[in-house]
């Protein structure tokens, strides 16, 4: 009877434990960044492009294609693919760091 009772008490103690994880407090900020961010980067980079083609008569003839391309092209591009992952206070217009 002891025996049986110490086993239920065991198992009762195994299968409601909680496992450890080692992590930090960025690990949230990881996979939301690879989940929904990046996947949204891609979309925007798809429709700036729409955008770009559809506005572009009007930015050649008020001579604003560079300002133009930038916000609608080149801010996702590197919003999505230059951006490390996680790091959502990252600026575009912050000057690089050489390694």
């Amino acid at each position: 009877m002891k025996k049986s009772l110490a086993l239920i008490i065991a198992l009762a103690f195994l299968l409601t434990s909680v496992p450890a994880f080692a992590g930090t407090e960025n690990d949230a900020a990881v996979v939301g960044d690879i989940i929904f961010a990046r996947p949204l980067g891609l979309i925007g980079i798809v429709a700036g492009a729409g955008l770009f083609v559809i506005s572009l008569p009007f930015a050649a003839i008020t001579h604003s294609v560079d300002k133009t391309s930038k916000t609608l092209i080149k801010n996702p591009v590197e919003y999505t693919f230059s951006r490390p992952v996680g790091d959502f206070d990252y600026s575009l217009d912050a000057p690089k760091e050489n390694d």
